[in-house]
């Protein structure tokens, strides 16, 4: 109940900040934007999945990735005409699929959504290209949050798949490179890519087999397996006109 309300919290006075004019006018934000992310699986920097063999048990669990996405809200921070720092919050959903072979049972398949949410702390460098255009990259940490706890799937009732959070937060790192194109009328529009890459492990996957009649699940696969919750992801971000509450221009 604590971690619900603890995000539930952070989400409130996020929301805040961005409509408040009061807020804005006198804290030196510069401005108030939305975020989406696509996540995708990507093989070259190796956010695809996983390959974990139990000999003992002759059992086989392929953990893969699917798309998944995240999405919130950005406060940006003018430090000069170069450099901002932003925050914010965000709520993730990745998304995994199980794929299970071995001996004594029938192969089998399920999928997983493991929520969180992140809270990131980030330096951005801007490179103006033209006239409304810019180049930037970023990099920072982020507080991942994990306040849903272990979720599971069964599949025909006989095998479970489950995924336990490691810790409720964890540290991770995260950096992007994008293209920002800024009017004074209708705002900043962003298109980049970005790569997250926690410290940790975010969770644990646990498997186990239930025979027919029984009313118990054996694991099957030990220890454990570890899953990162790296991925990489297209942005898309939209910051409303700083000049609406009164302030000027970034990077300009």
């Amino acid at each position: 109940m604590f971690k619900k309300s603890f995000v539930l919290l952070l989400l409130l006075s996020f929301f805040v900040l961005g409509n408040s004019n009061l807020v804005l006018a006198q804290s030196g934000i510069k401005a108030f934007g939305i975020q989406y992310k696509s996540i995708l699986p990507f093989g070259l920097v190796n956010t695809d999945g996983q390959t974990v063999v139990d000999n003992e048990n002759n059992t086989r669990l392929e953990i893969k990735t699917s798309r998944g996405y995240s999405i919130g809200a950005i406060l940006r921070f003018g430090l000069s005409k170069r450099w901002s720092f932003e925050t914010g919050i965000n709520y993730v959903r990745r998304n995994y699929d199980f794929y299970l072979s071995g001996e004594g049972f029938q192969d089998s398949e399920a999928s997983i959504r493991f929520s969180g949410y992140e809270i990131p702390a980030t330096a951005m460098v801007f490179v103006k290209l033209g006239d409304k255009m810019y180049m930037n990259t970023s990099g920072g940490l982020t507080f991942d949050l994990f306040p849903t706890g272990g979720v599971s799937s069964y599949d025909r009732d006989t095998i479970e798949y489950g995924m336990l959070e490691r810790n409720w937060i964890i540290l991770a790192l995260n950096v992007n490179i994008g293209f920002e194109y800024r009017t004074k009328e209708s705002g900043y529009f962003y298109l980049g890519a970005s790569y997250h890459q926690p410290f940790s492990d975010m969770a644990h996957v646990f498997v186990s087999y239930r025979s027919p009649g029984s009313n118990t699940f054996t694991p099957l696969i030990q220890p454990p397996p570890g899953v990162s919750g790296t991925y990489f992801a297209l942005d898309l971000r939209y910051f409303f006109n700083p000049g609406m509450k009164g302030n000027t221009d970034l990077g300009d």
